[in-house]
């Protein structure tokens, strides 16, 4: 008998052993960029991590140093960046299963990624910023080729798939659906209308008068609407954080020591491992900037340079508008727009299930905007549809992150935050 305990120790111990021999196998290297990336890069680059495991990228021009961006931000957050990437194309489901059938239908609804081709057929977004998006993409691709992926995908069984330029632009829209809180608290108004007097939902909404885009005809929008959202998001929040808010403020030169302004960023964001950003530091010819980036942007959404530094915090604006369709009696694929019956935009997408049947879903769009109401949920007696500046042709967040860092005047920076409208 102790013979048998005894192998059975050694035998725990070695397979301790090489479970820890193989998980710091798959932990993030720091060496071998240059030979990795040695078929995309002009010259060498320099990378090195500080003490707390910041990377510092050092290049002789742009391509190269958002390669090594790519490859290093790869080799840290792979399995995170397809997680967003799986997020906002409704895809989280064929490596999880059914319960998170809900938020992929949420995310098919809302058109994330689809709308995201709309800001990169945008005439101005420049060929600089999507060349740089191009070499990111780049290094993420060499990393994916070369390098040691992650364990996660060991775990669930699959490989990433190569990245796009559209999965890119489609994270804006994850951003915006974060900041917005119009989604639930119109739909929360339509059905307090419906349900409470008006003396009394002036006081809840503390305004003297209710503004007439809250009184609605007597099919206002069920408050099952607000609960299959909340579920679809709280599907989501499970698997990493949303962005719920912050604060900022700045202290003028006049008030400090050193006669330089200070400022401080506070962006909410629940916690999680790995974190939502991603500190970097990047130099190369006349340009360098440190900053945090969220997973699959090149371009820093906070941050500071030699001539600038800037914060991010969410504007609290009504950017989207809902409304009730009204269906023709007669043709349920027409809806009433400008006093006429037009017809739906109507496509059917799969969203496979892990272990499961494939999933169904009828996308609907009106001349107002997508439909949020799907074919999984019948009870509803309408439709509900969704504008959003985020559709907006205009909306080209992805110029103005890439503008941000370049900006050496207040006047540039400026310009630079007026191209994108979603999030806010």
């Amino acid at each position: 008998m102790k013979s048998f305990f005894k192998h059975l120790l050694v035998s725990t111990i070695l397979v301790f052993v090489t479970i820890l021999i193989y998980l710091q196998f798959k932990l993030p290297k720091e060496q071998g960029v240059n030979s990795d990336l040695s078929e995309l890069i002009t010259s060498s680059v320099d990378v090195y991590y500080d003490d707390f495991g910041i990377p510092h990228i050092s290049a002789t021009n742009a391509n190269d140093a958002y390669h090594a961006l790519g490859y290093v931000f790869a080799s840290q957050r792979l399995f995170q960046m397809d997680l967003y990437r799986r997020v906002v194309s409704g895809r989280l489901s064929e490596i999880f299963g059914n319960k998170t059938l809900d938020s992929d239908i949420l995310m098919r609804n809302l058109k994330l990624r689809s709308k995201a081709k709309t800001q990169l057929e945008n005439p101005n977004l420049s060929l600089d910023a999507k060349n740089i998006m191009k070499s990111f993409l780049g290094g993420i691709h060499a990393f994916i080729d070369k390098g040691s992926l992650p364990i996660e995908f060991l775990i669930l069984g699959y490989e990433p798939e190569r990245f796009t330029l559209q999965d890119i632009v489609s994270i804006s829209g994850y951003m915006a659906l974060s900041f917005n809180e119009g989604l639930n608290n119109d739909i929360l108004n339509s059905q307090l209308s419906k349900t409470l007097p008006d003396d009394k939902l002036n006081i809840l909404r503390g305004n003297k008068d209710i503004d007439s885009k809250y009184k609605t005809t007597p099919k206002s929008v069920y408050i099952k609407s607000i609960k299959n959202i909340e579920s679809s998001l709280n599907q989501i929040e499970k698997i990493h954080p949303l962005f719920h808010g912050s604060n900022s403020w700045v202290l003028s030169g006049t008030k400090t020591k050193s006669g330089f302004p200070i400022l401080a960023n506070d962006p909410h964001i629940g916690t999680s491992n790995p974190h939502v950003f991603f500190e970097a530091h990047i130099k190369y010819e006349d340009f360098e900037v440190y900053g945090n980036f969220l997973p699959l942007i090149p371009f820093p959404v906070m941050g500071h340079t030699p001539y600038s530094v800037w914060g991010l915090t969410m504007a609290e604006v009504d950017d989207l508008n809902l409304y009730e369709e009204k269906f023709s009696p007669d043709d349920i694929t027409k809806v009433m727009y400008k006093g006429e019956w037009v017809s739906l935009i109507s496509n059917k997408e799969v969203i496979k299930v892990k272990n499961e049947d494939d999933y169904i879903l009828e996308v609907q769009e009106t001349p107002h905007g997508p439909i949020l109401n799907s074919s999984r949920y019948p009870q509803y007696d309408s439709a509900l549809s969704i504008s959003w500046s985020l559709y907006h042709p205009d909306n080209n967040l992805i110029q103005a992150l890439y503008e941000l860092p370049k900006a050496k005047k207040i006047e540039e920076f400026k310009v630079a935050t007026s191209k994108g409208a979603a999030p806010p």
